[in-house]
């Protein structure tokens, strides 16, 4: 799509925009979202009631994003015990984990924090949506925020700008986060990326960044981790930790071919390796799962307890601030 199209059309819905919409049915049941389409193939769900993530996705019609049985169940059914966040985890595109823990489940000082945090469960107040026209490109823009609150003396504030334009598959997602109470913070952020098929196959190529590897779960030993093996009767996941080895080691291409289209499609993701430089790997081959996570984050997913008591885990002063950032873009070859 380009500015000298518009002659050719009554309205710019018609090529691209965004749409608010309301759930109406079953666990989803009055979550809104924002469904965007980039006028060049590229169609998202900005899911509001859930820490404005990133849920469907999809580009010239074929799906990226994995989606779990739960579906995007509406904050009411979240959970914050234990592992219960994998009762009401949609998977989409990015889930957001954080921001007073990622990572397993873990108690500090009498306090409970269950699996990756609540920010994923929290509702966004949407501050800005516009679209407008730089050059021959059409520009979309949203931005919100989400309060997490602990207690009345523990607040974090998100706001996260999301982007898109006509002239490329690509979202871009600008986040700041700050610590809006009156003492210091123990802070944890990782983006949950999670890819499904048809990206996802036994054909599945992946190059990752130079990085050190740790096992977290699973068996590291058996897994190629830049690949994908075909659905198993009987699979575990492996969680694999890449500690990277620079911070210009910053971008994962995922490829495959789509024999639908007879192309092949490539996944570029990259991130802000300077506030994020640590890279988790989840891998899930199982049949009616099958879903792989690409998951930078600022810290491991070793646990909240873990992480403090190896001094790995950063804080934020009253009314501090940090700034993520992370870009994912599909392109076709053929």
């Amino acid at each position: 799509m380009h500015g000298n199209d518009m002659d050719k059309v009554g309205d710019i819905r018609q090529l691209a925009g965004m749409e608010r919409v309301k759930n109406l049915e079953g666990r989803e049941k009055g979550n809104e979202l924002i469904r965007v389409r980039n006028g060049n193939g590229l169609n998202f769900d900005i899911q509001m009631d859930r820490g404005m993530d990133i849920g469907r996705c999809e580009c010239n019609g074929v799906p990226i994003s994995w989606i779990s049985p739960s579906g995007f169940a509406s904050p009411p059914f979240y959970n914050s015990e234990g592992r219960k966040w994998e009762k009401t985890f949609g998977g989409g595109l990015i889930t957001t984990c954080g921001l007073q823990t990622v990572g397993k489940p873990s108690e500090v000082g009498g306090e409970h924090y269950g699996l990756h945090g609540s920010i994923s469960h929290t509702p966004g107040e949407l501050i800005e949506k516009n679209s407008y026209w730089i050059n021959d490109t059409y520009i979309q823009k949203m931005k919100g925020r989400m309060i997490e609150v602990l207690d009345i003396g523990e607040v974090f504030e998100l706001e996260r700008t999301v982007y898109t334009s006509s002239n490329s598959n690509e979202i871009e997602i600008y986040d700041q986060v700050t610590n809006i109470s009156y003492k210091s913070q123990y802070h944890a952020m990782m983006y949950h990326v999670n890819l499904g098929y048809p990206l996802l196959s036994e054909s599945t190529k992946m190059r990752l960044p130079d990085s050190d590897m740790e096992s977290i779960n699973g068996n590291m030993a058996e897994e190629r981790v830049d690949q994908f093996p075909p659905p198993k009767e009987s699979a575990s996941p492996t969680v694999i930790l890449h500690h990277l080895k620079g911070p210009n080691e910053k971008t994962i291409l995922v490829s495959n071919f789509i024999t639908t289209l007879e192309k092949k499609l490539h996944l570029k993701m990259e991130w802000d390796t300077e506030t994020m430089p640590k890279l988790t790997q989840w891998k899930h081959p199982g049949r009616g799962k099958y879903v792989m996570g690409l998951e930078p984050g600022n810290v491991s997913t070793k646990g909240r307890d873990v992480l403090i008591r190896e001094g790995e885990m950063p804080a934020l002063d009253p009314h501090e601030s940090v700034s993520y950032s992370i870009k994912i873009k599909m392109e076709w070859e053929g």
